[in-house]
């Protein structure tokens, strides 16, 4: 994968999205666990963009209780949690 350099005036919209999406995502956990869910499955936001690291994880399930602080894999990550129901 390419390294990405991050000009200084861009740096601090880059933490700020990555901790949204950090918070987002261990929010998800969370309401999933109040809920019942057991599993969860990882959903990369699929794009030229998507890193190989991130679309290695595409599609990958776990147990609600691995699942917290795992996203956002990387800085400007776009990934997220969907729980997974019995339906599924």
């Amino acid at each position: 994968d390419p390294i990405l350099s991050v000009d200084a005036k861009y740096r601090s919209m880059l933490i700020t999205r990555s901790e949204v999406i950090r918070n987002a995502n261990n929010g998800a956990v969370e309401n999933y666990k109040k809920n019942g869910i057991k599993q969860v499955k990882w959903i990369a936001a699929l794009s030229e963009r998507t890193c190989s690291q991130c679309l290695a994880k595409n599609g990958e399930i776990l147990n609600i209780e691995e699942a917290h602080n795992q996203i956002p894999l990387h800085s400007n990550c776009r990934c997220a949690w969907s729980g997974i129901t019995a339906l599924d």
